[in-house]
């Protein structure tokens, strides 16, 4: 196995934890439900998110005064908004969802819960030090980003 060490005798692991705060913006605004008379109720605008904080967590291991290998994680930030509409008989979905879905049309209540997930892993190889006048950073990294929205909905029975 060749050796790392290039003269520098600095070996050594460490590990830090920083704290993030993240907010998810409101999204562009699009309109989820209409009244019969097309009137929008509800919009993508009026979903409201959280700030949500959570660990960002580095270990690394410095291979000698040049070389440090290092890894981080951060993705407990979850956001979720909700709203629920009621009218009787009178909510749709817009557009061509709404055209073309009966099971949303004259609806009484419809549940909007719009959630998002964010998650992220790196792994890298970092060189600086004394050993040159330059650095560099180089690695591998996954950045995941889940959005979901589901719609429920009631209709009454006629009496």
């Amino acid at each position: 196995m060749p050796d790392l060490n290039w003269g520098c005798g600095c070996r050594g692991a460490y590990v830090r934890v920083d704290a993030l705060l993240l907010t998810l913006d409101t999204p562009n605004d699009r309109v989820l439900a209409l009244t019969e008379q097309f009137t929008p109720l509800l919009s993508t605008g009026d979903l409201e998110y959280d700030s949500q904080a959570g660990p960002r967590i580095t270990v690394g291991y410095q291979l000698n005064a040049c070389l440090t290998l290092e890894s981080s994680y951060f993705g407990m930030h979850y956001w979720e908004s909700d709203a629920v509409l009621a009218a009787d008989d009178m909510l749709r979905l817009p557009g061509r969802v709404g055209r073309f879905t009966a099971d949303f049309s004259d609806a009484d209540v419809m549940a909007f819960e719009s959630a998002a997930r964010l998650e992220s892993v790196e792994v890298n190889l970092i060189r600086s030090g004394p050993c040159s006048d330059w650095s560099f950073l180089m690695g591998f990294r996954y950045l995941g980003f889940e959005e979901d929205l589901d719609i429920r909905r009631s209709i009454s029975e006629a009496a």
